[in-house]
């Protein structure tokens, strides 16, 4: 009998909690007043790292139609970045990229079309090292790629 009414008192309080949670709740007062704009790491980490990993997976594992989107999605999240982040300190980002990663993903998407086994251990280094020494061009912290 104490289990009913202990489980009772449980389901009746269930409303009340949600209910209090949202009665002061007021999406104006919670949005920010800013516009975000995210920087170039923030760019970096979130969309061409993972760009990065999805294209060195499909590669290794021989999956060349899924190689070849994920180049093309990095190749227009390169462009986007260019775009969002036109200057970082003295460094113009557009033709920095142009000048240092551009040339090696011709080099991938030849070695994607032609479903390169060399793919993960050539091509794809050349451009990671690339990619990265575009990095270190900004001032971060240089990476050697393995």
């Amino acid at each position: 009998m104490k289990v009913s009414w202990l489980a009772a008192a449980f389901v009746l309080a269930i409303p009340w909690v949600g209910h209090a949670q949202q009665m002061n709740m007021n999406a104006e007062e919670s949005r920010s007043a800013a516009p975000y704009h995210p920087g170039l790491g923030e760019l970096m980490t979130a969309y061409v790292q993972p760009r990065h990993i999805k294209l060195g997976l499909a590669g290794a594992a021989g999956n060349w139609p899924y190689a070849a989107y994920e180049l093309g999605e990095l190749r227009e999240t390169f462009d986007d970045v260019g775009k969002l982040v036109p200057k970082h300190g003295n460094l113009m980002i557009a033709p920095a990229l142009a000048s240092t990663v551009k040339p090696p993903m011709a080099a991938l998407d030849k070695a994607i079309k032609a479903k390169a086994k060399e793919f993960s251990d050539n091509e794809y280094k050349r451009y990671m090292t690339s990619s990265l020494q575009a990095g270190s061009a900004t001032k971060t912290k240089k990476v050697k790629a393995a």
